[in-house]
């Protein structure tokens, strides 16, 4: 693990062939701007323009290509209100769940999403509780 960090610091920092954008992918958003407003679609990268024909490496850039600024808007405004009127502890767990994918590839983990709904339904049934006492 540890020389896997160093490679990827040092493919940032050094003047390689490939820089770390193009290597997660990042690319691909700038060379294929066209499908931002409606979205490209998931799957078959190789149709997109891009040092390699692999997904972006990273949640909501790829979320943002795939589609779109509707599609990524309506994603961010349900993340909002599920999670919004969480407590700081819980809210924590997202900013940290968050960060992680600004590295890592998360939309079809059922695990990512499924934090986020169990939270935002925990948060739905302790208003109903108090609304209730």
């Amino acid at each position: 693990m540890i020389s896997r960090v160093e490679d990827k610091i040092n493919s940032a920092s050094d003047d390689s062939e490939v820089g770390l954008l193009e290597d997660r992918g990042y690319d691909k958003i700038y060379k294929n701007a066209h499908y931002l407003f409606l979205g490209s679609g998931e799957g078959e990268m190789s149709r997109l323009k891009g040092y390699h024909e692999q997904e972006i490496h990273a949640t909501f850039p790829a979320l943002f290509l795939y589609y779109g600024v509707p599609g990524l808007f309506l994603i961010l405004l349900w993340l909002y209100r599920s999670l919004s009127k969480a407590p700081l502890n819980q809210q924590l767990v997202f900013m940290a769940l968050f960060l992680e994918s600004c590295t890592l590839a998360n939309q079809r983990q059922l695990l990512f999403w499924g934090v986020i709904i169990l939270m935002s339904k925990v948060r739905k049934r302790e208003e109903l509780t108090e609304e209730n006492n």
